[in-house]
Order: C-alpha cells, then structure tokens, then sequence
C-alpha cells in the first residue's frame, strides 16, 4: 500500500511538472533519506569508535573504498614525516589526533611529536608514550622547554626523515584518505607542494560541519593576500633545506613557510577534497579570528619578510577581512580566483 501511494504521488508530481520536476522530487527524497541514515550511522560510528581511533565509516567512507586504498601501489613509494608540535594539548584531541593518523589508509608515514607541554600536563607525554608502544611509526620526543610553535615545529623537523613533510596541527583531525591522496597527486603531477580541502567542525562532534573551505588552485597573487592554502599542506623536504620556521611569525608560522617554499617551487598542486578537519574550539582561530589576533600582525610581518627577499618594495596593510592584506607597490599582482559553490558535497566527502 505504502508503495502503491507513493507512486501514485510520483506520478501526479510527473504529469503537474514534466519528468524533471518529478526526478527533482525523487532525488530530494533520496538524498533527505541518505543524509538521515549516514547521519545516524556517523553518529554511531563516532561513539563506538575502537577506543579513540575514528573509524574511516565517521567519514562517509565505505569499507571497500578503504581498502582499495590501502591495497593501492604507487609507483613512488613516498614516505611522508607528519610533524606535530605539541603543548599541553587536551587529552581527547591529543588521542583523537593520533588516531586520525594510525588510520591513514596510507602506510608509509611517521608522526613526529615534539612535547613543549609544561608541568601540569604531563598526560601528554604519557599518552604520547602509551601509544607510541603500539606503533613504531610514531616518535615523540619531550623538549625541555616550551620554544613556541615555531621553536617546537623546528624540533619535529629535526625528527623528520621522510620524503615529504606535513604539516598538522596538535587538536585536529585528518581524513582517512588524506596522505593517500596525497601521494597520489605527487605520483601523479610530480608536485613539490600539495594542499587540500578543508572544513571546520563544531567539536567534539565531527559530523557538526560549521563550514567548508573550498578552494582555488594555485595562485601567487591571491597567496599574498592571504594564506587561503593553510591545512592540509605537503612538501617535498629536499625544497625546505636551509628553511626554518620564524619565531617572529608565530601565529602564521605556517603562512610564512608556505611563502618561503613558493619562492623555491612552482610545482604545486591543489587537491580538491576536503581531506582535513579543523576543530572549532574556544582557543583556535577555527573557533574564532578573535581567539588568536595576533595572528593578523604575524601574516603581515611574513608577508614583508617574503617581498624583502624576492626584492620587491611593496607596502603591506591589513585588508578589510581579519587575515587579509593589501600589498601596495610593484608587485600589484592581479589577483583572479575562481567563485566556487561552497555545498559541493563531492568535494567535502
């Protein structure tokens, strides 16, 4: 009966709209159907997960297509040294983090974890530890001191013996296909420097998408307006030699690398999937720009410290939007970035 009624109901909808306002119809109930259903099963993947690693089904992604990946040869077995710099990161991001990476259905990697974490978080060390005994593939290493986010980045990479290095921050999480893609893109393209998607979610819930940042390709003007390639980004180590990351830049730390290695490469590549997960949380920029405003001032000193060593006499001022810059001089690149349909579900999951 219930079926009967509702092609009774397509079929009124057919003959009132013509054949694409009935399939436009059908398609909404499919979709409003599916949404509910792996909404449910997200839910219930989040809270079941195997101890705190998020199982690759919290992420719309099926069984098969995980170990399609996993299974997959590249012609360039690339290793990739994830760097994580960390200081007194809470217990459940700092799991959840680690996990994010244990199930990369991309093997060759290693974690680099440089501890600054003060007394009162001695947690983090010991979860680091715990874990690390489960897998050799990550490293931890505890600093004597806090160095800051640039000193402790400094510290990871002194850990580092991959092909490639990433970039991840201590309270996010990466997609289950994130170094994957990855390394398909440098297999494929050759690139020196690979960023991805990314979304912001509401945490701890990471089915909560606050927003998605769809982005442009590669565009020299537009990065020096603002650093819209942020997470997740890639490089090829050999390119970084004699590079360190600038205490005078904390806060855009990663801006000013990314800068430095775009004077050195032009081989970069934009994957467009969103393939990592920014936490909105009180102390993070996700949350808020305002959680972090010195974070404006240090963009703006490494974008001068980028002009001054291309030796181009440009002025830099704060934009109209918090983390953008005018630059005002010779260079006066003509900056023309593509407009991009922010729901494209294809690219988020």
């Amino acid at each position: 009966m219930v079926l009967l009624r509702k092609l009774k109901s397509f079929i009124r909808i057919l003959k009132n709209d013509g054949v694409r306002g009935a399939f436009q119809a059908l398609n909404s109930k499919i979709v409003k159907f599916f949404n509910v259903r792996v909404s449910k099963k997200m839910r219930l993947a989040w809270e079941s997960r195997n101890g705190f690693v998020i199982s690759p089904f919290a992420f719309r992604m099926t069984k098969r297509k995980y170990e399609m990946q996993r299974r997959m040869f590249f012609p360039q077995k690339i290793k990739f040294s994830i760097i994580v710099p960390l200081y007194n990161t809470p217990k459940d991001f700092l799991q959840e983090m680690i996990g994010s990476v244990l199930f990369q259905a991309y093997s060759n990697w290693e974690l680099c974890l440089a501890d600054g974490s003060d007394s009162d978080h001695g947690f983090v060390g010991e979860t680091c530890k715990e874990i690390a005994k489960t897998d050799s593939r990550i490293k931890y290493k505890k600093l004597e001191g806090n160095y800051g986010i640039s000193g402790n980045t400094n510290e990871c990479m002194k850990m580092a013996t991959g092909d490639y290095i990433s970039l991840f921050d201590h309270d996010d999480i990466l997609h289950p296909s994130a170094l994957y893609e990855t390394a398909k893109a440098i297999n494929k393209k050759n690139a020196e420097l690979v960023y991805t998607d990314e979304a912001i979610f509401e945490s701890p819930n990471l089915h909560s998408v606050r927003h998605v940042a769809l982005k442009a390709d590669f565009s020299q003007g537009l990065l020096e307006k603002c650093n819209y390639v942020c997470h997740f980004t890639s490089f090829k180590k050999s390119i970084y030699e004699g590079l360190m990351f600038d205490s005078e830049c904390d806060g855009a730390q990663d801006y000013d690398i990314i800068l430095k290695l775009t004077e050195r490469t032009k081989k970069i590549s934009h994957i467009k999937k969103c393939l990592y997960y920014w936490r909105a949380s009180a102390s993070s920029t996700a949350g808020s720009s305002d959680a972090k405003p010195y974070t404006w001032e240090a963009g703006k000193r490494a974008l001068e410290k980028h002009f001054e060593r291309i030796g181009e006499n440009v002025s830099v001022c704060f934009g109209n939007n918090p983390n953008t810059y005018l630059c005002l001089g010779d260079s006066m690149r003509k900056v023309s970035a593509r407009k991009y349909i922010k729901n494209r579900i294809e690219s988020v999951f």
